[in-house]
């Protein structure tokens, strides 16, 4: 699979998801996934990122990644806000970001 059609698999999906056609979209992900394992780890590693490697930069990193990817994933926006609102590295921490996210 090219990455043509992952992209269109990403907008279909994205697309699918807001009409409410959550199975459609799970398709398109399922086949995203199918090509680009590491997408997966992306969607759905992310969450643990910041508590278990302490690695907050790639943490925030891999989170905007997966909001890219799927920006109504609430649990990605969620755990980004939390992670620039409390983080203690000057670098990461953004009250304001935070604030928008959610």
């Amino acid at each position: 699979m090219g990455s043509d059609v992952d992209d269109t698999n990403i907008a279909r999906g994205i697309l699918q998801f807001k009409q409410g056609n959550f199975d459609a979209a799970q398709a398109d992900f399922s086949e995203v996934l199918r090509a680009k394992p590491d997408t997966c780890a992306v969607l759905a590693d992310l969450r643990e990122a910041a508590a278990v490697t302490r690695d907050h930069t790639r943490a925030v990193k891999d989170y905007e990644a997966a909001i890219a990817i799927y920006p109504l994933d609430t649990t990605a926006n969620c755990g980004l806000a939390l992670l620039r609102a409390s983080c203690p590295e000057a670098d990461v921490c953004n009250g304001k970001e935070a604030e928008d996210l959610v």
